[in-house]
């Protein structure tokens, strides 16, 4: 259950009166008060309170189109409808940018009816209000938890069999790819390509022997690389700021990967938050990057992690097990600034801990607190290994996410009227043509020059 903004606790209880007085059988007329009130679950009160006001308050559509003026640009540009008779399967952030892009989608001729949307088990701000949009506004019927992608697979295998529609994916993470070229290949045979925006997505998509059909990569695109970076930095610093109210400077911390990523957080903890920051990488390439920038470097993660206040994992793969464990010091903070819950080995973890406590902060939980087997030590595992900047937050502005999703909308579009001319391969060069195509970085600059 996402974390909605809830007002005072005598408020919210006027205002179950009102709405449910007479109106809903469980709660009878003039039967509210305040003792029943108080025995409704915290997140049960929350999901009602999200569907009855949570639109209004936290979603201003207009407000948010607003700050995506790319991709409203290329939805209004469109004069056919690619996506018309066909079928989406489709895994990305339940954030407040999804709304636009799921209905410039439509303005296309996605059908809500023919589409299965995936949503994480990230502590989205306002999943709950954005899947009700979706299902009483925009129609999708569909909507489903990641956990379940197996049995809804299966599913709509068994109920898509007979259906000729072609299927275009569009994900966050390489979860569907995957699966239809093994446990759910007749859903397989039918998908005429894929969009997918992350560096772990495109890592498990190269990793299958045979597509059967197209891969584009937004995730290795030169725009994404070059533009995203700084954005996502900024939003896991602001992050791991607000959720651990400590001074950092001169702090000791450690960036484990020093990609596009991690090389800007790095940047950003030393340059706007003064700390001493070391960095580790299984690349000899980018640690003598990392050396030229002039951070202390470490060739093993394993004695890197000593004497740190900060861990980040950045690397989009497992960073962090046993020995990085073990070797760290007495309440250190653990976070991940990549993907899923992979950077960290959760089950190491847990299975080194003789106890474990909610970290909370203002009443909200933070975070896991750690106490190693057979030491004095706890670790301090901050959004229990989630990447930190979805922890209760939208991750990017909007203005921010415009482009990213402009460009995935503009290579979907692509895809789904050319998927022939790509081949049967994972392809990020296609996804830089589409870019200039659109002119992706071209109306960024202009928009930027009005501000």
């Amino acid at each position: 259950m996402g974390q909605i903004d809830l007002p005072l606790k005598d408020e919210m209880f006027e205002f179950y009166k009102k709405v449910f007085r007479g109106n809903v059988k469980k709660y009878a007329k003039d039967k509210i008060d305040k003792e029943k009130f108080e025995a409704l679950s915290k997140e049960k009160r929350k999901m009602l309170y999200a569907r009855k006001i949570g639109k209004n308050r936290t979603l201003d559509l207009k407000e948010i189109s607003k700050q995506m003026p790319v991709l409203c640009y290329i939805s209004e540009r469109r004069n056919i409808k690619p996506f018309e008779g066909k079928r989406f399967i489709i895994v990305l952030h339940f954030l407040k940018d999804l709304i636009p892009f799921l209905q410039c989608c439509i303005k296309c001729g996605l059908d809500p009816s023919e589409t299965v949307l995936f949503y994480k088990e990230y502590l989205y701000p306002h999943r709950e209000v954005i899947k009700n949009y979706l299902e009483e506004r925009l129609k999708f019927k569909r909507i489903y938890s990641l956990n379940r992608v197996d049995e809804v697979l299966a599913e709509i295998q068994n109920t898509w069999q007979k259906n000729e529609k072609d299927i275009l994916i569009i994900e966050d993470g390489g979860y569907i790819v995957p699966r239809v070229h093994t446990k759910f290949r007749t859903i397989g045979k039918k998908v005429i390509g894929a969009v997918e925006q992350t560096s772990k997505g495109e890592r498990e998509d190269k990793g299958i022997r045979k597509l059967y059909f197209p891969v584009l990569s937004v995730a290795s695109c030169k725009f994404k690389r070059n533009y995203e970076p700084p954005h996502i930095a900024r939003e896991v610093v602001d992050s791991i700021r607000q959720l651990i109210r400590r001074d950092f400077s001169p702090r000791p911390a450690l960036v484990v990967g020093y990609g596009s990523i991690g090389s800007e957080i790095a940047r950003d903890l030393r340059g706007h938050h003064g700390m001493d920051v070391e960095v580790t990488d299984k690349d000899e390439i980018a640690l003598a990057g990392a050396a030229s920038h002039g951070f202390r470097i470490a060739d093993r993660t394993e004695e890197a992690v000593k004497n740190k206040f900060l861990v980040i994992g950045t690397t989009g793969e497992g960073s962090i097990h046993k020995s990085e464990i073990l070797a760290m010091d007495n309440e250190t903070y653990l976070l991940s600034a990549s993907s899923d819950q992979i950077e960290i080995d959760l089950e190491d973890l847990e299975a080194l801990a003789e106890k474990k406590d909610e970290i909370l902060s203002e009443g909200k939980k933070i975070g896991t607190r750690y106490t190693i087997r057979g030491t004095n030590n706890a670790i301090n595992l901050i959004a229990d290994g989630f990447p930190v900047n979805f922890w209760y937050r939208e991750s990017m502005p909007n203005e921010v996410s415009d482009l990213i999703l402009g460009l995935i909308f503009a290579t979907a579009i692509e895809l789904s009227q050319n998927y022939r001319k790509y081949g049967k391969k994972v392809n990020s060069e296609e996804v830089d043509k589409i870019t200039y195509k659109y002119e992706i970085a071209k109306m960024y600059l202009q928009l930027r020059r009005k501000r």
